[in-house]
């Protein structure tokens, strides 16, 4: 979910622009015919950057959180143990599949 979109002029190539990613979230979401708000966790990209960090977690706020009676959980390969390069699809795989599991496991 990381994209730049119309932010390159006014902020520069590598600043992220939550306006982009809402977009694309709602796009995909709505061409998979999925609700937004029966979703019940999010693998972020989390940058551990104060420009990333807020543009993303506030898109994802934006799409999945109005109208939400449960909470929305939120996690990221990235801030927990570093940018893990070329495998970072498996690691996000992994801890999402680790908190299907558990969540299966609880219920």
């Amino acid at each position: 979910m990381y994209t730049h979109g119309y932010t390159l002029i006014v902020k520069g190539i590598t600043f992220p622009s939550g306006a982009v990613q809402k977009t694309l979230m709602l796009g995909v979401y709505e061409e998979c015919g999925i609700r937004p708000v029966d979703i019940t966790y999010v693998e972020a990209h989390g940058t551990g950057t104060k420009a990333g960090d807020p543009e993303e977690v506030n898109s994802i706020a934006d799409v999945f959180c109005k109208g939400r009676q449960s909470p929305l959980l939120i996690g990221s390969t990235k801030s927990n143990m570093g940018h893990p390069e070329p495998a970072s699809g498996k690691f996000s795989f992994c801890c999402v599949q680790h908190f299907i599991s558990t969540c299966l496991c609880i219920s």
